[in-house]
């Protein structure tokens, strides 16, 4: 039983979430300065951000004291200080935020109080906020972008974006490598169980070293499946060859040169399933792929393969998801995004061994954060200023 790959991960007894908070995760918690999660100021927040300036577009100067004055941006995340002063040499900036916690983003409700109350120009969103078309709508006529601090936008209506000639910005590009790296060190940590490891160390139940303790599944030499193999994945790959992987990947449709750079080999979707050891999504989410990982797909994926998902949540069913973990359809997964986000504390998948939940990190590192911030920013003052040609749109006017 000791070599069951689907009972590698029951030998403790799985604790709750809130039982790996420690000493050892507090003094790990020290040793990130002013790092305090939401129980810090936003000042706090941003010390450790440091200093920098976004340079001015040259381009745009002869035009600056002719819009500025009429322009307004609202801003419903907390930024930089360094972006928010650079957003403001271009248009008047109203920063509107959660009123409980000013470092998410504001709450949907007062979004549209605040699309019903007051006309804008711009609004500088994340993924946390939906623009669906009641809001689009309430936004009115003067709205011209929208541009969200992301490289996806499924929470963002595009045809009614489309329909009230509103731009739709986002940061591909940016993230790309911190998104890679990601999602290799998920990869790891569920292959070879970090987390239950970190448990069993914080609550003093290391005791003996074992012979067949712990027991991982090897990243080397294994076939790798790429859902998508656009820019992410493709980094993935990259990174992947240096580990000795086979990759393969599937997409709706085949994409030569991307997989001549890593000797990717295209399947179908279902024999895909069937080849990988691990399968990661790196695709979009959108209607074809909305809940594309089922109790029908999980039941041709290997009983010993493992999922890891840094795209979009909506992408797995999660009910379906649990079963296949708790039944040994598959044998692990590691996720960075869930749906919904944040699970409630009570969700099963919690606390599960075999499977590895994060918050969301996949681009939280300064300098991509700081990027995806600068971009959005720009993307806001092109469109505003007639240069869209500069920026980056989902929808860029023809």
């Amino acid at each position: 039983s000791i070599c069951c790959p689907r009972r590698y991960y029951c030998e403790m007894k799985p604790s709750h979430p809130s039982d790996m908070v420690s000493s050892t995760t507090k003094s790990a918690k020290s040793l990130r300065g002013t790092d305090k999660g939401d129980n810090c100021s936003i000042q706090e927040r941003f010390d450790d951000i440091g200093d920098f300036e976004i340079p001015h577009d040259k381009d745009l100067a002869p035009l600056v004291s002719q819009k500025s004055p009429s322009l307004r941006v609202l801003l419903t995340i907390s930024l930089p200080p360094p972006i928010v002063k650079y957003l403001r040499h271009y248009a008047a900036v109203d920063i509107k935020l959660c009123p409980d916690n000013p470092a998410v983003a504001l709450p949907q409700h007062l979004l549209k109080a605040h699309a019903e109350t007051q006309q804008y120009d711009a609004v500088f969103c994340t993924l946390n906020n939906s623009f669906d078309k009641e809001i689009i709508s309430t936004f009115g006529d003067r709205l011209k972008v929208i541009s969200t601090m992301s490289v996806g936008y499924n929470h963002i209506d595009i045809a009614e974006a489309d329909r009230h000639n509103v731009i739709v910005g986002h940061t591909p590009d940016v993230l790309t490598n911190a998104m890679a790296d990601l999602t290799i060190g998920l990869m790891i940590a569920t292959a070879r169980r970090f987390s239950e490891g970190i448990q069993t160390v914080q609550s003093g139940q290391w005791g003996y070293w074992r012979i067949f303790g712990f027991l991982g599944k090897d990243i080397h030499g294994s076939c790798v499946g790429i859902v998508g193999l656009g820019r992410i994945g493709l980094e993935v790959s990259k990174r992947l060859k240096t580990f000795g992987c086979n990759i393969i990947y599937t997409a709706p449709h085949e994409k030569p040169e991307q997989a001549a750079t890593v000797d990717a080999k295209y399947y179908g979707f279902d024999e895909f399933l069937g080849l990988s050891d691990y399968v990661l999504i790196t695709c979009p989410l959108n209607a074809d792929t909305k809940n594309m990982f089922d109790s029908r797909t999980f039941k041709l994926m290997k009983k010993d393969s493992i999922l890891i998902n840094t795209s979009r949540g909506g992408i797995v069913n999660h009910d379906d998801l649990l079963h296949a973990l708790k039944t040994g359809e598959i044998l692990a997964a590691g996720l960075d995004v869930t749906d919904p986000e944040p699970l409630p504390l009570g969700h099963e998948l919690l606390s599960l061994p075999n499977c590895t939940i994060l918050p969301h990190v996949g681009s939280a590192t300064r300098n991509c954060r700081l990027g995806m911030a600068t971009l959005a920013a720009q993307n806001v003052v092109y469109a505003l200023y007639g240069k869209p040609e500069k920026g980056r749109y989902v929808n860029p006017p023809k």
